[in-house]
């Protein structure tokens, strides 16, 4: 009997290691799908729609306004007649500057020059306060619409220069 006591305390000894590893391990998990769901919930369930509505707002702000890009959230609010035209804003206007940022220097003509080059995917003018791509959940972003519109305002025959006014 003697002899087996080394070996029982060994097999303890692996036991609790490996009953540690496992434990290790579910609460690695658990952390990580806590992580996700919040993740999701509070950063890209957010980005998506704050993404969408500015989409939706640079597009509408272009069409009534001869083509002309925004100069400041202020110019942009003035496309949020869009709810009128029975389509919902999906983010509160006045927490979008809080999320994205706008190149308000932006030039549509050479945007949909950019984009018929390079794709719609290729626009970058609104992106996250630091500079990097909106996480989203959605086929297209707010690049992707402005890009879209631009493309079509552009590629068709006799489609108007939008004309720059200096603010």
């Amino acid at each position: 009997m003697a002899l087996l006591a080394p070996y029982r305390t060994t097999r303890r000894k692996v036991f609790r290691a490996l009953l540690t590893i496992l434990v290790a391990l579910i609460v690695a998990i658990a952390g990580y799908v806590v992580y996700s769901i919040h993740h999701v919930v509070h950063v890209i369930i957010p980005h998506s729609y704050a993404n969408w509505t500015t989409g939706n707002l640079l597009v509408e702000y272009m069409e009534t306004h001869d083509g002309n890009w925004p100069h400041g959230w202020e110019d942009l609010h003035e496309a949020t007649s869009l709810t009128n035209k029975g389509e919902p804003l999906y983010w509160d206007f006045t927490n979008l500057p809080g999320i994205l940022k706008i190149d308000w220097k932006a030039d549509p003509e050479t945007l949909a020059k950019a984009a018929l080059a390079s794709g719609p995917s290729s626009l970058k003018v609104v992106t996250r306060l630091d500079g990097s791509k909106l996480e989203d959940c959605w086929q297209q972003d707010a690049n992707q619409k402005v890009a879209g519109y631009l493309i079509k305002r552009y590629s068709t025959s006799g489609a108007a220069k939008p004309q720059t006014t200096p603010k």
